[in-house]
């Protein structure tokens, strides 16, 4: 009897002990997601400044579309824009939104996604007029890590009119 419990005892301890090992190794993957987005936003604002235009600002209300977006594509595996105007809409209930676009990037197995997803887009015509444009004041940008160290990536501009 001792010794069937001493035996559950040690798997409780097993199971938490897991259970704390895998809430450590997600918040370990927020925060190098949160990091590659912020690397990329600046890359971004950085390529906007030098170009005479001003740096998007940032407002965590687009970035949580972004990130349930990034969510959806990873999870998929498939890179869209699949309900970008619900998305704006949503933005649109906080925020009094003039304009808006989106761009999307995925890559895999590389060292530097944030480099990545930037040279992409600015490769892109599209992609490049939506970083450019002078009709864009704020801005939105998450990251999430999929399977294979693949990376997806969604960034909402907005003209946030006051």
């Amino acid at each position: 009897m001792l010794s069937e419990l001493r035996s559950i005892q040690i798997t409780i301890l097993f199971l938490i002990s897991l259970a704390h090992f895998q809430v450590l190794l997600a918040q370990q993957q927020i925060t190098e997601e949160k990091a590659v987005a912020e690397r990329t936003l600046l890359l971004i604002n950085n390529y906007r400044q030098s170009k005479g235009l001003p740096a998007l600002i940032a407002i965590p209300v687009i970035y949580e579309e972004c990130l349930a977006h990034s969510f959806v594509m990873a999870e998929s595996r498939k890179i869209n824009h699949d309900n970008f105007e619900k998305r704006i809409r949503k933005i649109n209930e906080m925020l009094n939104v003039s304009a808006s676009a989106e761009n999307v990037a995925y890559n895999e197995g590389l060292d530097n996604p944030a480099e990545m997803a930037f040279k992409q887009w600015k490769g892109s015509s599209g992609h490049h007029k939506n970083i450019l444009s002078k009709s864009y004041t704020h801005t939105g940008l998450a990251v999430v890590k999929g399977k294979n160290n693949s990376y997806y990536f969604t960034q909402i501009f907005v003209r946030v009119i006051h």
